[in-house]
Parts: C-alpha cells; sequence; structure tokens
C-alpha cells in the first residue's frame, strides 16, 4: 500500500470545490489577524479591527461589536453553503478535509 498526499494525485475538475471551502477560513483568518493587531493599521476598515476598537463598549452598544461578528459569519456561511450548493448541482460532494 503507497500512501500519497492529497495534493500530489493528479487534478480532478472537482478540486476548485474544495479550494473555495478552504478559501472560506481566509476571511477569518484576516479577522482574527486584525483582532490581535496583526494586521493593518486601526484606522483600516477591518472586521476584526472594527471589532477590537469596539469591544471596550459591548455592554453600552452591542450592535458596533456584534454586528461586524455576525456579518462575518454570515460570509462564511454563506460561501460554505454556495459550495455546498455548487457541489450538489454537479453531484459530487464536497471534501470537507482541511
Amino acid at each position: 500500500m503507497v500512501l500519497v498526499h492529497p495534493e500530489t494525485t493528479p487534478p480532478s475538475n472537482f478540486h476548485h470545490l474544495r479550494d473555495t471551502t478552504r478559501a472560506a477560513y481566509a476571511p477569518v483568518l484576516v479577522a482574527s489577524l486584525g483582532f490581535l493587531s496583526f494586521g493593518l493599521p486601526p484606522p483600516s476598515p477591518e472586521w476584526g479591527v472594527i471589532i477590537a476598537e469596539n469591544r471596550a463598549l459591548l455592554f453600552l452598544s452591542p450592535a458596533t461589536a456584534l454586528g461586524p461578528g455576525l456579518m462575518l459569519a454570515s460570509l462564511v456561511i454563506g460561501i460554505n453553503l454556495t459550495t455546498e450548493g455548487a457541489a450538489r448541482l454537479l453531484g459530487r460532494r464536497v471534501d470537507r478535509r482541511v
């Protein structure tokens, strides 16, 4: 039995669906880096920076911190649902391995 890394196998027509599922993690990664101050400087309109700036106001005005977080979550869920819909339309399952 020979084990081959999945990225070294010949490409199929449906690898782009798996890559799209992986691409849904990119906004979360960028927002996490912005929240931890490793992203763009604070005046930039980045979700992680906006959440970090408004976390002190969480109890006074929860919409300022929860709004960007909910929009980020809805973007990731939307990308995943679109990918799964495209896979069903093509008659394939999305590979959930990361």
